[in-house]
């Protein structure tokens, strides 16, 4: 092998190198290695401000920023955003899945349309919390949800509605509604 070809090899293997450390880097900055904590807790009566209308996870995503500059704006008193899923992703591709944007209140208030009050009643709740970004946290939470609910033999309420939220920490957490036996 010529020396110029070595030059080349070795050139190439370094730029291979740093471009693997540099998508190691950056799936470790973003969470992909992260630990998904699972627990199971009943959940007091929780109010939320939502938008009006329903529907993709996009719009949903949209929407929260909406949302904030009211919030903001009305000098509301809220805690983290939040999206609601009237499907699972595990079993209905993400574009097809029902959302709406939310943020939690501390209390039940009275709003003004387009913004509207959405309480969700005491209920029994699968979580999983990691702290990742919210594109990485759905791929490694919703299959942790699945796994505590076939190991435990629980039974998902398909009729209540998933939550997502995305906390100020950089905590992501999915709560999943559980049958109450």
């Amino acid at each position: 092998m010529s020396a110029l070809l070595k030059k080349i090899v070795f050139v190439v293997a370094i730029v291979i190198t740093l471009l693997f450390l540099s998508l190691l880097g950056a799936a470790w900055y973003l969470g992909a290695f992260s630990s998904v904590s699972v627990a199971q807790l009943q959940r007091p009566i929780r109010y939320f401000i939502t938008t009006s209308d329903s529907g993709t996870y996009q719009t949903a995503l949209n929407d929260l920023d909406s949302l904030q500059s009211h919030i903001s704006g009305s000098g509301l008193n809220s805690g983290d955003p939040a999206i609601f899923l009237y499907n699972d992703p595990m079993f209905t591709p993400l574009p097809q899945v029902i959302t709406r944007a939310a943020y939690i209140l501390t209390d039940s208030i009275s709003l003004s349309p387009p913004y509207q009050l959405f309480t969700i009643p005491p209920r029994t709740v699968l979580t999983a919390e990691i702290h990742a970004n919210p594109s990485i946290a759905p791929y490694k939470t919703y299959p942790a949800l699945h796994e505590w609910i076939q190991r435990y033999h629980l039974i998902p309420d398909t009729t209540g509605i998933i939550v997502e939220y995305y906390q100020q920490d950089g905590a992501v957490i999915v709560e999943l509604p559980l049958v109450s036996k």
